[in-house]
């Protein structure tokens, strides 16, 4: 966890952490007199974690920032949910596709990559073709000009390919 320091000078910081989407906190670490706190997650899984961090001198609280949105914590990291809205264009010379990342929630998690396959048919066989780690890749249209491809995107982390 890293925040920017304030103006003034700060004493110290105080990181907490919400499980609820702001209902309760629990403080997670006091003292801290960097810009960052390195974290090692546990406890109760959540889909609404926030984390919030005060920042202290002599005279007690100066002030507070709190995460913009809520983040998941898994117990266990899990195959992705499948990419989804593939988009494909081309200019004579490249395909180009896009196409959105998956959601993680407590029973998927992040794509670390994909895997973007290609196929002459509908049903295959495919052939990867990429592995790119941001939701966008090509692909050359010289190899056999005129040909029609179908191409696929499955998202993939350490646990697996997700399912579609």
């Amino acid at each position: 966890i890293s925040w920017t320091a304030p103006f003034l000078p700060v004493d110290s910081y105080v990181v907490w952490l919400s499980r609820d989407g702001g209902a309760s906190w629990e403080e997670l670490a006091s003292g801290i007199t960097g810009t960052a706190f390195n974290w090692i997650v546990d406890g109760v899984l959540t889909e609404q974690a926030l984390i919030r961090v005060f920042a202290l001198d002599q005279h007690g609280v100066m002030g507070y920032d709190t995460s913009d949105a809520g983040f998941v914590i898994a117990g266990a990291l899990h195959p992705p949910h499948p990419a989804s809205n593939l988009l494909a264009g081309h200019d004579d010379v490249e395909m180009l596709l896009e196409w959105k990342g998956p959601l993680v929630d407590l029973l998927h998690g992040p794509a670390s990559h994909y895997r973007v396959l290609r196929a002459t048919s509908p049903q295959g066989p495919w052939s990867e073709i990429a592995t790119p780690t941001v939701e966008t890749t090509s692909d050359t249209l010289d190899v056999n000009p005129g040909q029609v491809f179908f191409y696929r995107v499955v998202a993939t982390n350490a646990a697996g390919d997700a399912t579609p």
